[in-house]
């Protein structure tokens, strides 16, 4: 009788082949497995650094300026040369839903040469909640620039005064486009305020949640640009102008209405605007 063959060196091998064809499968999974990083901006200028998702792209500054030029009265005096932005890099065109802007206000452009302090957070908030958006609309933009239906609203402003934010949101219908959301978070620093604002399709918002409060929560200020407790014991004055407080709440609506793609010049300029031309 022939001698049984040993069926170990056959087995042995056969779990050395399936686990190198597993570490074969893993690999390929785990590299074909889109990553969802991010990528640090930092603005040297207003120091301040806030997180991206990687694969999003920087807006030129050359559309926004366009954009702005075409919409907003000489007499506004709005500076957008601050104003930052990103979209996803898969878009077709610039400016295309959603996106995300940075826009930064200096104290001293209103007139203010100090810190804004925690006192007055609330002052701003009411004075947001009782702005008229159309009346601030017609005194700076260009005669037929905007054309938005009546259907826009406003949140009430929410104050974070623990971190020093204040939240508003603004939903809006605009003719050729449909609803829009909108949600900014105003950044308190000491000498800026810096606005982050994600503006998407109403009906797409929920599914950008994950992107949107990664980016909100990534928000941090160098700390010679931070909020000083400090200068609010040593210059704790309020405003003593309330046009000066006035007009610090216009340009803050005048940056979301620009921004939230309710101007139809805008929209025609994006059409033109294909991101073929980077």
């Amino acid at each position: 009788m022939g001698k049984r063959p040993n069926p170990r060196p056959v087995l042995k091998r056969r779990i050395i082949s399936l686990l190198l064809i597993c570490c074969c499968i893993s690999f390929i999974a785990f590299a074909d497995e889109p990553t969802n990083g991010t990528i640090p901006y930092h603005n040297p200028e207003f120091g301040y650094t806030i997180e991206t998702p990687s694969d999003w792209v920087e807006i030129p500054q050359h559309v926004l300026r366009e954009a702005s030029d075409s919409v907003f009265s000489d007499s506004s005096h709005v500076a957008f040369t601050t104003m930052v932005g990103f979209q996803p890099a898969t878009h077709e065109y610039w400016l295309e839903y959603p996106y995300v802007l940075f826009y930064t206000m200096p104290y001293k452009d209103f007139g203010i040469n100090r810190q804004i302090n925690e006192s007055e957070f609330a002052e701003i908030a009411a004075a947001i909640t009782g702005v008229d958006i159309h009346q601030v609309s017609e005194s700076n933009l260009k005669q037929g620039a905007i054309e938005t239906s009546d259907q826009l609203s406003i949140n009430q402003p929410q104050l974070d005064v623990s971190n020093r934010r204040l939240f508003v949101t603004m939903e809006m219908t605009v003719e050729g486009i449909g609803d829009l959301r909108s949600l900014t978070v105003g950044y308190f620093g000491r000498e800026s305020m810096v606005q982050v604002m994600f503006y998407a399709l109403k009906s797409e918002w929920d599914q950008h949640t994950t992107i949107r409060q990664s980016i909100y929560e990534s928000f941090s200020y160098n700390a010679d640009k931070a909020y000083n407790p400090q200068l609010a014991t040593i210059k704790p004055d309020p405003f003593r102008n309330p046009e000066m407080l006035a007009d610090l709440v216009a340009k803050f609506f005048l940056a979301i209405l620009f921004i939230g793609g309710g101007i139809v010049a805008i929209v025609v300029m994006i059409q033109k605007s294909k991101q073929s031309t980077r």
